[in-house]
């Protein structure tokens, strides 16, 4: 008989049941029971999510634990279905990709590298993006 999925965690394909959740596909025969999770799920039920990882598919939308995300500019955060991309300062866009435009810094140590850059004067202006400012 073909094996059925079953909430119960005690189930193990014996009598044709097997601990299978919704992110979960059920196969094979009383006694070869197989539970093979989707995309972004783990766990012997497939209940757990996974976390999320970057992506440079615009594509990708977290459902499946892979979320579009710059890995040079963006911060990965959270798991399957309620993944974050964090854009690091002087960055934005759904993937942390577009370079935002630079401004003036009286700090010394600003480099231009997250879209603030010295200029001595207070007033002074600052051109370029983030990571190319002048």
């Amino acid at each position: 008989d073909a094996c059925t999925a079953s909430l119960d965690s005690t189930k193990d394909g014996s009598d044709g049941s097997i601990h299978c959740g919704e992110h979960g596909t059920v196969d094979g025969v009383t006694n070869s029971c197989t539970c093979t999770c989707d995309a972004g799920w783990d766990g012997s039920g497939c209940e757990t999510a996974k976390a999320c990882t970057p992506s440079a598919e615009s594509t990708k939308d977290g459902s499946d634990g892979e979320l579009h995300c710059s890995a040079q500019y963006g911060t990965i955060g959270g798991t399957t279905n309620e993944c974050t991309c964090t854009c690091q300062s002087g960055y934005g866009g759904s993937g942390c990709e577009t370079a935002g435009a630079c401004s003036a810094s009286t700090d010394l140590s600003k480099d231009g590298t997250d879209g603030s850059i010295y200029c001595i004067n207070s007033g002074g202006t600052a051109g370029g993006t983030a990571g190319a400012c002048t």
